[in-house]
């Protein structure tokens, strides 16, 4: 039997792992750079983006594994997780508002994951009667 997944969670994980591979890559260019100015503004910039970056990389990973296995608890952990990485960094805020898609598709995932659940447990032949 194939069990029912929520395409809310997927879109969820597929925004933010794609924004964490983006991220990851334009900020490792940037700190990479040999130009003097440039290196050291990256660096700087480096010390406020790496939290942002590391806790929506843990809540994409939550993601992931929540889609997997449809959990309701991971969808609400990586939907958490999703808010403090948001605040975390709130200082680039035109490049955070990225996050705002995966946190309320996160909610709404958790939110439709019960129905879904509900409908992946086979009833016993004692209920049917």
């Amino acid at each position: 039997m194939n069990k029912k997944r929520s395409v809310w969670l997927l879109v969820s994980a597929l925004v933010s792992t794609i924004y964490v591979l983006y991220l990851f890559v334009y900020y490792g260019n940037l700190v990479t750079s040999t130009d003097g100015v440039l290196h050291e503004t990256a660096v700087t910039l480096a010390i406020f983006i790496v939290p942002h970056l590391i806790l929506t990389a843990i809540g994409a990973v939550f993601n992931w594994f929540a889609f997997a296995t449809n959990m309701r608890a991971l969808a609400l952990s990586c939907g958490i997780i999703y808010i403090i990485g948001f605040l975390a960094g709130i200082l680039y805020l035109p490049i955070n508002l990225i996050v705002v898609p995966s946190i309320i598709l996160s909610f709404v995932g958790f939110v439709k994951l019960k129905k879904i659940n509900d409908l992946n447990t086979p009833k016993s032949k004692e209920e049917e009667f």
